[in-house]
């Protein structure tokens, strides 16, 4: 199971007084800001297998940042599981569509020799249009085009924003960097060098969003034109 987190649980557990100060903040999707809490297809909190956190430093412009740079990890998390959740179902109708009308030479020029469970993204979209085209789509998928889509829209908006919200806030990490020693001196210093870690894993994990974001956002652009196809 993994864990991001934006203040290291074990060097604070070592230092009892900064410890005592620290408390994890878990990210779930339920509790996210916005309307990430509404995107359809995921039947289960992706943050619940991939768990994103962030602990309090007591200063609030460190904690405004962690918990902001762990908003958006939360954010690439449910993004990418939402694109992967709407590929598996798309496929899934595809794959019900091909074995219904396995002797139907329009679907059998679809799919060729490529196995049920090989079928690619273009072949799927193509099955169901020809569904479409025979009027043939069903109660249940017609739901799922429009509720994808609403939800597309949802993570197409946040991925859309990440590239320049992810460039900001790791200006401000790498500025905070600089204040740790003025900002945490005395009994405090000992949180120090825990905080100047956990910032310069915050921007690593910021540059990491920033690439794959338009990624994600690019396969997602192609599924929603697809979908589009169908309505």
């Amino acid at each position: 199971m993994n864990t991001i987190s934006r203040f290291v649980c074990a060097a604070l557990l070592a230092v009892p007084m900064a410890a005592s100060a620290a408390s994890a903040q878990r990210i779930t999707l339920a509790g996210m800001k916005g309307s990430f809490g509404e995107v359809a297809l995921l039947t289960t909190d992706p943050l619940e297998k991939q768990k994103v956190e962030w602990k309090a430093t007591g200063k609030g412009n460190y904690d405004e940042f962690f918990e902001r740079a762990a908003l958006m990890d939360a954010g690439m998390v449910v993004s990418q599981a939402f694109t992967e959740a709407l590929t598996t179902n798309l496929k899934g109708y595809a794959r019900s569509f091909a074995a219904e009308k396995a002797t139907d030479e329009a679907v059998k020029e679809i799919v060729g020799d490529t196995p049920p469970e090989k079928l690619s993204d273009e072949q799927s979209v193509a099955l169901l249009a020809l569904k479409k085209k025979q009027d043939k789509l069903n109660g249940e998928e017609t739901t799922f085009v429009a509720k994808s889509l609403l939800s597309a829209a949802v993570v197409g908006s946040f991925l859309a924003k990440v590239p320049d919200d992810s460039k900001a806030l790791a200006q401000t990490g790498a500025g905070l960097v600089q204040s740790v020693p003025s900002d945490f001196k005395g009994l405090q210093a000992v949180k120090a060098p825990i905080v100047t870690a956990s910032l310069r894993e915050a921007g690593s994990h910021l540059q990491d969003a920033s690439t794959r974001a338009p990624e994600i956002a690019k396969g997602l652009a192609r599924l929603v034109e697809a979908l589009k196809s169908l309505q």
